[in-house]
């Protein structure tokens, strides 16, 4: 809900100016491409931080399924325009939270490898994340980017033993890192169930 909202009240701001400022922790950026510098460095050095695990808690391995950019955001349009139907996708591509949000979903293969939990992390891009299916050789991690206001985007982890789950972050971590940890923990609790 807190997503929907901060991208409903981004686009209007955004909309009715012609100079966009960004802000990220406590910096303020007058450009896109300062933003998304500070922030990627910022998870580069978060990612960097990850302790790995001495070996693997598994033998299979797990494939990453995440929408592609362009159906993240029609998504990411589709809620806006449930609040200002007038947005636009150059309006939503202006609200840096939502680059910021998919580059941590195109690079979950990336912490998931950091972190060890699996002997093999594959990624897929696609139109569909849910459809891709377990086998006894390997986990899915599908992405559900959801279109409706009051939703929210959720990881789904799909075992052939277990069925589907959600996954998600311990929503009281106190930083990036924290968050992020509390997420692959989740992902390898899942992977040892």
């Amino acid at each position: 809900m807190k997503k929907v909202a901060v991208l409903a009240v981004s686009i209007l701001l955004v909309a009715g100016c012609n100079q966009t400022t960004y802000w990220y922790k406590d910096k303020k950026n007058l450009s896109k491409e300062e933003f998304q510098r500070v922030f990627v460095a910022d998870r580069e050095n978060d990612m960097s931080n990850i302790k790995p695990l001495t070996k693997p808690v598994t033998t299979r391995r797990l494939l990453v399924a995440i929408p592609s950019r362009s159906g993240y955001y029609a998504n990411r349009l589709a809620v806006a325009q449930a609040g200002a139907p007038n947005a636009t996708v150059a309006d939503v591509e202006a609200v840096p939270a939502n680059d910021s949000w998919y580059w941590d979903y195109a690079n979950m293969r990336r912490w998931v490898e950091r972190k060890n939990i699996y002997p093999a992390v594959e990624e897929k891009i696609v139109d569909n994340p849910g459809a891709f299916q377990p086998s006894n050789d390997y986990d899915v991690l599908a992405l559900t980017v959801q279109s409706k206001p009051g939703q929210r985007d959720q990881w789904h982890y799909y075992s052939q033993r277990n069925g589907k789950q959600t996954v998600s972050p311990d929503s009281s971590a106190s930083d990036t890192l924290a968050n992020w940890e509390s997420m692959l923990d989740a992902i390898k609790a899942a992977a040892i169930q």
